[in-house]
């Protein structure tokens, strides 16, 4: 997201001019589907939620009033009216996509092997992250994945570094469990499969 072209059609916005809501629209919507990845992960109604997202965003814009940047305050708005779809829907989240994962894999290019062995590997931390709960997982991947600081993801999801710092203990102690837990399975499978 472009600060200073995002800051002018929010500008064109409160003027009243239809065609910045548009553009705005184009501008940021990558980044608001990056979020609703994060919160969510990509479940089948998530056009559907970003719709929502950006009905909340263009009633909400007026009071943007540039006290934060726009990215933590959008970032907040999404992650408020992901939490809201997810109760009001029941959306369970949804599953990470491992090619995905795979294509953003920096580096050399590595051998088929290799390439086997990583998305086995994404497989089983994809699986961990999706049984985290939103909150947890949220604050999972934007502290430990993105690398914010605490105070920054405080800001993004709209609470306290506190809760923060509590979210991501009990999230991470719950990642580790589950992935002892699937490499336990995924060993025991091993062993049958010896057998």
């Amino acid at each position: 997201m472009r600060d200073d072209i995002v800051n002018e059609l929010i500008r064109r916005c409160g003027a009243g001019e239809e065609s910045a809501y548009g553009e705005l629209f184009d501008e940021i919507r990558p980044d608001v589907l990056r979020i609703l990845h994060t919160v969510v992960g990509p479940v089948q109604d998530l056009e559907d939620i970003l719709q929502t997202v950006f009905l909340e965003l263009f009633r909400s814009l007026p009071t943007f009033k540039n006290r934060s940047k726009f990215s933590t305050w959008l970032y907040r708005l999404v992650y408020n009216v992901a939490l809201q779809q997810i109760r009001r829907r029941r959306i369970l989240p949804g599953q990470v996509d491992v090619e995905k994962v795979l294509d953003h894999l920096a580096g050399t290019t590595p051998n088929p092997l290799q390439i086997s062995e990583q998305k086995e590997m994404i497989e089983l931390i994809a699986q961990a992250l999706d049984s985290l709960g939103p909150k947890k997982r949220t604050v999972l991947v934007l502290h430990d994945i993105e690398e914010f600081s605490l105070d920054e993801v405080a800001k993004r999801v709209g609470t306290g570094k506190l809760t923060v710092k509590s979210r991501l203990y009990y999230a991470r102690k719950e990642f580790a469990k589950k992935m002892r837990q699937i490499f336990v399975l995924s060993d025991a499978k091993v062993d049958k499969a010896k057998d």
